[in-house]
């Protein structure tokens, strides 16, 4: 990336706060390591950070307040329809966890950055996690072996064994286990970042523009498809609005696909994996070319028999279900994110939800651009599946921080890091 200092530690951080590694037999005590240990960091520093705190806006506290609020509705709304699925409260909390590794993280970042740095650092940690996590997914590829030995250490899940062993599913996975929906937000957001640090804060040149892009959406053509199509919507939104899209710009990145493609083309010829992978995500793409649809069973599944018109009673007020009572399943069989919202709690919650959500996006001090590539992101993800969670937390740090950047001191001075 830039030439700039990194420390190893704060990037190992973010590689294993973001992508932990959870072993099977003892997930009760990993997980208490990761988030008790953010949360014991947190506490260290919470009496240094207080003064910035109370100088947050309250916009930032507004939305802070709706998680509250949409928490204690997710609690009060089976119980009063009687349907007593508290699945929904466990999605609300994932807001509260995921926070709570985004200010652990922009919190080391801010013990070794400027003020005026410290979202971009992070940023740039960010992406650098995302490409390691990818890389261990080749490796893992390219070595069938030590992935099956990485699998037992896991103590994968049967379940879990068999769709890895499914079609175009042999890319999805990394040191973390199996890898998807989630893996493909952070790969696009990681496009998204990359496209306004080179565009809007050119704080990267082009020779690590596009290497570190190219990575990123390979990474998404491992973890899920739909991101390739949303990364490539963001970066051809805001390279153009970026005024970018230059000669030497097109040049550079033609030389970088070429050479991605006859990596891939060698590697298809000699592992199996590789090429079932190609075929898999090839596909669509193919199909679009001859025929101009994507004939695609996972797309035209979600957008023909996912997507659809609840009852006017559960269209407005939802039916306080998360899960199938029966099959234990997502409601009614749909993977969609604004229909499971819709289902559970009816449109009117789902539309504040997602109000607070675009406030979230617009309370970041960062332009125009930066902010219509992350609406474009979110949109279309939460099509697929749940976004808002992993989103909404991670964009209000960055507009907390941005709100106290226009105060004199910075952070830094305040933060406790060894």
């Amino acid at each position: 990336m830039a030439k700039r200092k990194f420390n190893i530690a704060i990037m190992l951080a973010f590689a294993f706060l973001i992508n932990p590694i959870i072993f099977g037999n003892y997930s009760l005590y990993c997980y208490g390591l990761v988030y008790g240990t953010s949360l014991l960091y947190t506490l260290i520093n919470v009496g240094k950070l207080m003064p910035y705190i109370r100088k947050l806006p309250l916009s930032i506290f507004t939305i802070i307040a709706w998680t509250v609020v949409a928490l204690t509705i997710s609690v009060i709304l089976p119980t009063v329809y009687g349907t007593f699925d508290y699945a929904y409260v466990d999605v609300v909390l994932a807001i509260y966890r995921r926070a709570l590794i985004c200010i652990t993280l922009i919190m080391l970042v801010s013990a070794t950055s400027p003020q005026d740095q410290i979202v971009e650092n992070f940023m740039i940690y960010y992406v650098n996690a995302n490409v390691m996590y990818i890389f261990s997914t080749l490796i893992f590829m390219l070595f069938p072996a030590f992935k099956n030995t990485w699998m037992n250490v896991l103590s994968l899940s049967n379940i879990y064994r068999q769709i890895l062993l499914s079609y175009g599913y042999g890319g999805r996975f990394g040191w973390a286990g199996f890898a998807g929906f989630r893996n493909t937000i952070d790969c696009t957001l990681s496009v998204v970042f990359l496209t306004y640090l080179f565009g809007g804060k050119k704080s990267i040149s082009i020779k690590q523009y596009v290497p570190y892009a190219l990575i990123c959406f390979v990474g998404n053509m491992l973890y899920g498809r739909v991101g390739t199509v949303v990364s490539a919507i963001c970066l051809l939104v805001g390279l153009t609005l970026y005024r970018k899209i230059e000669i030497k710009f097109i040049i550079q990145a033609m030389l970088a696909v070429l050479v991605a493609v006859v990596f891939i083309f060698y590697l298809r010829v000699h592992i199996e994996t590789v090429d079932q992978w190609y075929h898999w995500v090839s596909t669509p793409f193919i199909n679009l070319i001859r025929t101009g649809s994507f004939n695609n069973y996972s797309a035209d599944h979600l957008l023909n028999d996912m997507i659809f018109m609840p009852e006017p009673k559960t269209f407005w007020f939802g039916d306080a279900r998360y899960v199938d009572p029966v099959t234990r399943s997502y409601y009614m069989h749909t993977d969609a994110g604004f229909m499971r919202q819709i289902l559970f709690w009816g449109v009117i919650l789902t539309a504040i939800m997602y109000g607070f959500w675009l406030f979230s996006i617009l309370c970041m001090k960062r332009d125009m651009v930066f902010k219509l590539m992350c609406l474009a992101m979110c949109i279309i993800l939460e099509v697929k599946g749940e976004t808002y969670y992993e989103l909404l937390p991670l964009f209000t740090v960055i507009a907390a921080i941005d709100k106290m950047s226009t105060h004199s001191k910075s952070i830094s001075e305040y933060m406790v890091y060894e």
